[in-house]
């Protein structure tokens, strides 16, 4: 009689459990990279009940996770960040415990801190005179509040165009290229080519050429 009522409650705490899935999923509906569960019921299993000779079969149900890749949508947030493919958010919590999210949710903390919509640090690393280094240990990222960069002036550019070849001789092209000075104001530097002879042209100001075939 004990295998049976064991048998009979297994059963119900598994149905339970898998409506509690069901109604998490639900809840979490909108949550920004939430990943839904599905209950998955294994096979039924032996197992001796209590001291007697009785036993009977007791079903188990485990919640598997779908990592699968969600949709991406832009949010307008200016620091928030989604996840392509495979992958976690590194973050620490306040005890310093290091956890895992797919919601790219961040903003700044009055100090400057990446932060999540939970208040979690991001992890990541910061960059040494423009230079990153993935090899080194992690720690949270900082975004300098109110702070500035030096300007630097523009030293290379470059641009691609195609030259018409029925252009006339002596015919102009003119492309803008917008530049810095050493004080960070932008001017515009306008490139102009003119057919010299047909299918040879010249630049002013000089620029390092190479020429794609005329169309």
């Amino acid at each position: 009689m004990a295998s049976a009522f064991s048998t009979a409650l297994s059963a119900l705490n598994a149905d339970s459990q898998a409506i509690d899935v069901v109604g998490n999923n639900l809840a979490n509906l909108n949550t920004t990279g939430f990943k839904d569960s599905k209950a998955e019921f294994s096979d039924l299993m032996a197992q001796q009940l209590g001291s007697g000779s009785g036993s009977g079969q007791v079903g188990q149900l485990a919640a598997v996770q779908d990592f699968s890749q969600g949709s991406i949508t832009t949010t307008g947030g200016a620091l928030d960040a989604a996840l392509q493919g495979n992958g976690f958010f590194v973050v620490k919590d306040a005890n310093n415990n290091q956890l895992y999210t797919r919601d790219g949710s961040f903003q700044l903390d009055s100090t400057g801190n990446l932060i999540t919509a939970g208040g979690q640090s991001v992890q990541g690393w910061m960059a040494t005179n423009g230079v990153v280094n993935i090899n080194g240990a992690a720690a949270n990222i900082s975004v300098p509040v109110g702070s500035t960069i030096a300007p630097s002036a523009t030293a290379n550019m470059s641009m691609n165009v195609n030259l018409d070849s029925s252009t006339a001789v002596n015919g102009t092209f003119a492309a803008p290229i917008q530049v810095y000075d050493s004080l960070g104001a932008a001017h515009t530097l306008t490139a102009t080519f003119t057919e010299a002879a047909p299918g040879a042209w010249s630049c002013s100001p000089v620029l390092r050429r190479r020429w794609r075939p005329a169309r």
